[in-house]
Order: C-alpha cells, then structure tokens, then sequence
C-alpha cells in the first residue's frame, strides 16, 4: 500500500492510450500545466502543448529579456504556456 500511494502522483503524470500498455507522453509538471514529453512531438524535448515551443528555448529567452510579456510575444505563445516552461526549466537546472 505505500508503494502504492508513492507511485500514484508520479502515474497521474502519464498518459497511457488504451489499449496499448504503454507510456504515450509525459506531463513533467503535471497535466494541468502546458509542458509535455511526448516522442511524436519535437524528438521527444520537452515543448509547451498547445504551441509546440521547446521549453529550453523559451526559458533562455525570458532569461535574456526578463519579460513574459515580450517574450510570449516573440513566439507567439501564452503568457500561461511561458511561465510553465520557465517553471519547468528551473526545475530541471535545480
């Protein structure tokens, strides 16, 4: 039962399709934020969902300019998709 209640918040993070047993994408932040790790989409890097941005270069853009406003403008993502990959990337340097 423990393991159980361990690994229950890590699954909740998985997309499974039906029927095929296995892993189709990953919602690192989990699925009520913007980042995915989905192997159809960009080689598998994580992206923001809805634009399809890399997360790596988003972030490096807003640590440049310091603006989510320009920065989401720049490509054209929401200021929402910008602060998840920003959020995700701190993670993954941390």
């Amino acid at each position: 039962m423990a393991f159980k209640k361990v690994i229950s918040r890590y699954l909740a993070t998985l997309d499974f399709p039906r029927g095929l047993g296995r892993v189709e994408r990953w919602w690192p932040l989990g699925k009520s934020r913007k980042v995915v790790v989905d192997p159809q989409r960009s080689f598998g890097q994580p992206i923001v969902s809805d634009e399809g941005v890399l997360t790596a270069v988003l972030a490096r853009a807003h640590a440049a300019e310091k603006s989510y406003r320009a920065v989401a403008q720049w490509f054209d993502v929401s200021e929402r998709s910008l602060r998840d990959a920003v959020a995700f990337e701190a993670t993954m340097a941390a």
